[in-house]
Formats: C-alpha cells, structure tokens, sequence
C-alpha cells in the first residue's frame, strides 16, 4: 500500500470517529450525566411534597392509626409477612414488604408527627424510577438523549404527585421499583445472558409482588418487549417465563385469598358484561385523557353515572377505542412500537381493571403510574429513529430539533401541572376542600371533607358537608354514622339517633354503628334497647371490651347486678388496664354484698390511675 493511500485510510479512520467501544462508553457516561440530570429536575419539581402534610383515606390505617408500624421490630415485620387471610392492621390484598418500608420509616423518623421523612422516602423511590426508566429506554434503544427525555416525562408528569405526597402510595412507588428492576435485569439477560441476570429479574418480580400485586402482568411485558424492540419471541422466550407464571400464580392466589377475606366486595348486581364494557370504555377514556391533558387530578375520582353507553364519556371512550385499535394496526405497516405501547399499556393496567369488584373505584390516576412505560416506549423509540437520521442529513437533523423542542416544552407544562396539583397537599382540608370544588356531587367526598373538618375541631362545618353528603345519597352509611356521631356530641341525641339507625339500615350489623347506638340509648335511658345492641356487637365480635363494657352499664340499670359483674369480667379480661371499668365492677360488687372483692378493684382503679397520671 503506498503513503498516499495509508495516510487516505487513516484519514478515514478518524473522520469515523471512536471505536465501538469507545462509542459504547462515551454514550453511557453520557447517559450518567443525563440521568442525574432528570433526577435533578423531578427533585426540583416534587421537592414541595416533604412539606405536604395531607391524609386521605386509608393513610391513618397505614400510619398513625397502625400500632405494628408504630412499634418496629422483628415482630411486627413477622406479622406482616405472616398475615394472609386476617390482617391485624391495613385490610384488602396481601402487601408486608410496603408495610415493613413505612415500619422502617418510623423507626428512623422517630413518630408519625411529621409526614416528610415519609415523603422524602418516596420522592427518593420515585426519582430512582425515573432512573430506571431511562436506563432501560437506554437499553432498549440505545440513544441517551431519547432515553433522557422520554424518562423525564415520566418524572415530572402531573399524575405522579400522588406517588410522593400520598403516605399509603408507598405500594405504587415501591413495586414499581422493582418492576422496573426487573425488566432492566431482564433485558440485560436476553441482550448478554447469564443466570445471574435471569435470577436478579425473578428475584426483582417476587419483591415487586410483595410489595403491590399489581405487578403480576410483569412477565407478559416481558414476552411483548421480545416481541418488539428485542426480536427473540419464539418457544425459548416463553419458556424463560415459566418460573415468572409460577412465582406469580403463587402470590396471585395469596392475593386474592386476602382480598376476598380482608374486603367487603361489591354486590353481585353491581357486576357484569356490560358494566365491565362500560367500565373498559370509560377507563381507555380517561387514562388517554390525563396523560395528553392532566389537569383537575383527584386521588379520588368518582364514577360517571349512569355507567352505561348512555353517559357521554363512556360512549367516547367506545368510540375511541374503535379508533386507535384501527390506527394501531394500520400502524404496523411501518413499525411495531405502537402496537407495542399499547399492549405494554393495557397489560400493566389490567389488575387494576376488576378493582371495582370490591369497590366503587373504577379509575384513578395512580393505577397508570407503571403503565406509563406503554406511552414512553414509542417516544424513545420514535426520538431514537429521529436521533440516528439526524447523522444523515441536514432536514432530518431538524426533524430531531424539533422533537426534542417538543418534548422540552412539554415536560415544562409538566412540571407546572405537578407544582399545581401539589400545592392542594398542604394539609388535609385543603385537599379535601380542593376535591370537593372539583367534584361538588360526590357525597363521598364531602363526608371526607366532614371528616377533616371534625379531626380539626370544626364541628359545625363538618356537620354542614355530612349533611350535603346525606342529601346527595340519602343511603350513604358513613355519613349517616359520621353525622350522628357529632350531633351525639353537641348534646342532639335524638337526632344522632334517627342517623345511627339510617346507617344500620345501609349497612346492617356493623359493630362500630351498633356501639354508637347503643350509647346514644343508654343516654336516652332506653337500657334494653341499648343492651340489644351491644348484644348485636358481640355476636359479630365476642372480644369487643368496650361492648362488654356498656352492656354491663345497660344491664346494671336494669338492676341485672349479676350480668353486669359478669360483662364487666369479661370486658377486663380482654382489656386489663381501663381504671373506670375496676371501678364500676368494685361499685357493683359493693352493691352485691362483697365488700372484698370490690376493695380489690377498687385498688387496682388507683393504681392504673397513679401509673396513667405518671405518663
């Protein structure tokens, strides 16, 4: 070979550039940047949500009202793990591994006072999902700045404040962690093999299912993600997904064991074809309408009604789908990354679907937090396509300018809709006021707000929202139960009665109910019909102390001195340490001429009394 030529190769060599793995790491060390970059904004944009001290629904079972959480140790993550068809603390579907992380929590936060430590753990899950997303869009695709983008429009969207400033989301942020995982070892597996790959994505799953089962379609996005952009579906591939179906099935039954005996499902009428339609429709509706357009987010939001065709919503949501299945497969013509994002969508949701099995919520916007891979997978692959164009030509280079320009504007309206939708957590009320401005004829809502407003001392105000919410659904048994508690205690113990029998006739044999009754009669003196219903509490529940408690009252001032002792017994024998109880059951044993049987409860009264004082 002569000078010349030599000197025209090595030219040529350089003008190429660095060598593959040069290029390789280049990328990644790129990407790094990148990745810290987007964590740095979803930081920046989420960061109010360690001040946000709003509750809402169950959180008080997931926190303060928990005693297994707020006593942390080997024992309690024992129970936690060990509780499947009776759980002491949170009911409904089988998750110790979200309940065990908030345990944690408390340990290091030292109480549930304040709710940002709690926060911060979240906030911190959740930017570490923001990283895996991009690292596996990486993966995937291989581009950093496609990765990036895409992943930073998963960080900031509007509909994942609620994964942060929402104590009993931990499940949502937590599983998806580790289903992301998952899907990052799995893709290096089939990319580079190793068992050890394989082992970490099993491993991931199973930890994901611990901690939401939600996660259960997890290896069905696996076989899609074969399909398209690996390219490996075949006999192998589904084979590989053997043990994922195990592990899965295995915690599937767990799952539905505890939600079957840890809920109360909806009635049989309430379930059927054209409800599941109508519920289908009305669901492809609003999660493509809060992903495009995420303004007016509630963390609850109530079912359009009727559910049926009829409604406008759902029969948009029928049309819509008609429409996108067509453009869906017309799209394969050109690429599989459509049809892809789709399954990858309607897969991650599908557990969430039959959520309204047992109860009235049909939708929400924390059910699309892991399936908003669906929607980003398209991105990356559609700014990947645009990004190695970009290397040919001048008009594709400008192609990819503005889509990156779109995605950046996009990702600012984002972050906009976040910090507004966040600024609603600051406490209670404020959000519940927030949600029923946006939902004024939900009657759960306002008995929500009722609830907060009397956590708070306003009892008039709540009063006024339980009120509304019993004209809005006049068979609404919590409000029912929750107004008559509170004119019990402004002294209207008529009303609260006429409102605690509204609510036994909404949701017959409820315990708490019967026992608020039940003292509301003993206050109106009508002792037997106040015993009934404290009899009524113990045939569901034989170890209700406090039932025990009033019927001895009851049945004492029907001058049953010896029933009395005797419930009096029982309630002690299960709660031990209730000074007023020794004391009444001395009172009666004074009264029954054993005078030293009462001077013993007599003295155990003072001395629960001087140990109560001394705390």
């Amino acid at each position: 070979m002569s000078k010349n030529k030599r000197e025209r190769v090595k030219k040529s060599s350089h003008a190429r550039g660095p060598s593959g793995p040069q290029l390789r790491a280049a990328r990644f060390r790129l990407l790094g940047v990148l990745t810290l970059a987007v964590a740095a904004v979803v930081w920046f944009t989420l960061a109010p949500a360690l001040s946000a001290q709003a509750t809402f629904s169950d959180d008080p079972a997931y926190l303060s009202l928990n005693p297994l959480v707020q006593n942390p140790g080997w024992e309690s993550a024992r129970r936690f793990l060990s509780e499947v068809t009776v759980t002491s603390t949170v009911g409904g579907y089988y998750h110790p591994l979200t309940m065990i992380s908030l345990m944690l929590d408390y340990w290091v936060a030292g109480g549930a006072g304040d709710l940002g430590p709690f926060h911060r753990t979240s906030l911190v899950l959740h930017i570490l999902n923001t990283a895996l997303v991009v690292g596996l869009l990486y993966l995937l695709f291989g581009e950093p700045w496609a990765a990036a983008a895409a992943g930073l429009l998963f960080g900031v969207h509007p509909r994942v404040v609620e994964q942060v400033a929402w104590i009993s989301e931990r499940k949502t942020v937590l599983a998806t962690c580790f289903a992301l995982g998952s899907l990052v070892l799995y893709v290096l597996y089939a990319r580079r093999r190793g068992w050890r790959l394989y082992a970490g994505a099993l491993a991931a799953y199973t930890l994901a299912l611990l901690a939401k089962p939600t996660a259960l379609p997890l290896p069905v996005m696996m076989l899609v993600l074969d399909y398209w952009p690996l390219r490996r579906v075949g006999r192998a591939a589904v084979i590989e997904k053997v043990p994922f179906a195990v592990v899965g099935g295995v915690l599937g039954i767990i799952t539905v064991v505890s939600q079957v005996t840890g809920s109360e499902p909806v009635a049989a009428s309430a379930v059927g074809a054209w409800r599941t339609v109508s519920v289908l429709c009305y669901s492809v509706y609003f999660y493509l309408a809060k992903s495009i357009w995420p303004v007016h987010l509630l963390p609850y939001d109530p079912p359009p009604a009727p559910l049926t065709l009829s409604h406008p919503l759902v029969a948009a949501g029928a049309v819509i789908i008609v429409l996108i299945v067509a453009a869906l497969l017309v799209s394969l013509r050109w690429t599989r990354a459509a049809v892809v994002g789709g399954l990858l969508f309607f897969v991650a949701l599908m557990p969430t679907m039959g959520n309204a099995v047992f109860s009235d919520i049909l939708v929400a916007n924390r059910y699309a937090y892991m399936p908003m891979l669906g929607l980003l997978v398209p991105i990356a692959g559609g700014l990947s396509h645009l990004w190695s164009r970009a290397r040919q030509t001048s008009a594709a280079s400008m192609r990819r300018t503005i889509g990156m320009s779109l995605v950046l504007a996009l990702a600012a309206a984002e972050i906009v809709g976040a910090r507004a939708y966040l600024a609603h957590w600051g406490d209670t009320v404020d959000l519940m006021r927030y949600m029923v401005t946006q939902a004024p004829a939900s009657a759960p809502l306002h008995c929500d707000l009722g609830l907060a407003l009397s956590t708070q001392g306003q009892a008039a105000e709540a009063i006024a929202e339980y009120q509304t919410a019993v004209r809005l659904d006049p068979d609404f048994a919590e409000a029912h139960g929750n107004l008559a508690v509170e004119l019990a205690k402004r002294g209207d113990t008529d009303a609260a009665v006429l409102h605690f029998r509204a609510a036994l006739r909404s949701r017959p044999g409820d315990a708490a109910t019967q026992l608020n009754l039940g003292l509301a009669l003993t206050q109106q003196q009508k002792f037997d019909e106040a015993a009934a219903q404290f009899l009524g509490v113990l045939r569901v529940d034989p170890n209700r102390a406090e039932a025990h408690a009033h019927l001895a009252v009851a049945l004492g001032m029907q001058g049953e001195s010896d029933a009395a002792i005797r419930e009096l017994r029982a309630a002690i024998r299960i709660k031990p340490d209730v000074a007023d109880w020794h004391t009444n059951l001395g009172r009666l044993l004074e009264r029954a001429g054993k005078p030293a049987e009462a001077a013993a409860e007599f003295d155990q009264a003072a001395r629960l009394a001087s140990r109560n004082q001394g705390r």
